[in-house]
């Protein structure tokens, strides 16, 4: 399945650089307006992949939650976890935190249109320290279209043809 990624609209948390915001129970929202995912395609999942570190081992909740949401002031998703255990939980160990897969809708009906202009919420009630908030979309294209051949001849150079009799 194709995929596209983007990280956030706003700074900081645009740019995968080393260079972490200490955040502290707060609820921090990104816009991600950079996305590309085809008009003609289906959106299959949405995955949120959080950079960063926290400070000890606290894990409950685990390095905090994240929901997402077409317009960022209605419609939200339910908060997920992420998918991995912890944050890594030293200064020099930053490292990536998923929420959602590639098959996860987070409970909703998604076009292209609306997952191209997706909302991140990240909520913590511990102390992490975030390099980046970045999205990645899997998408399926729909299938190419048919051929038809009204008269005339076909020549195949090497594969197969298969022939379907119309419904």
């Amino acid at each position: 399945m194709p995929k596209t990624t983007s990280f956030a609209s706003t700074s900081p948390f645009n740019v995968k650089d080393g260079s972490v915001q200490r955040l502290s129970e707060v609820t921090l929202t990104s816009e991600f307006s950079s996305l590309s995912v085809p008009t003609e395609s289906t959106v299959e999942g949405i995955r949120v992949i959080v950079t960063g570190y926290q400070l000890g081992t606290q894990t409950t909740p685990p390095a905090g939650q994240v929901r997402i949401s077409i317009d960022e002031n209605e419609d939200w998703s339910s908060y997920k976890n992420i998918n991995e255990l912890s944050f890594p939980s030293s200064p020099g160990a930053i490292g990536d935190v998923s929420y959602g897969s590639a098959t996860d809708l987070w409970g909703k009906e998604w076009t292209p249109s609306d997952a191209n202009t997706i909302s991140v919420e990240f909520s913590t009630t511990i102390t992490a320290y975030l390099d980046a908030i970045q999205v990645e979309i899997t998408y399926a294209l729909p299938p190419p279209p048919g051929i038809t051949i009204q008269s005339g001849l076909v020549k195949l150079t090497s594969g197969k043809i298969c022939i379907n009799k119309p419904i």
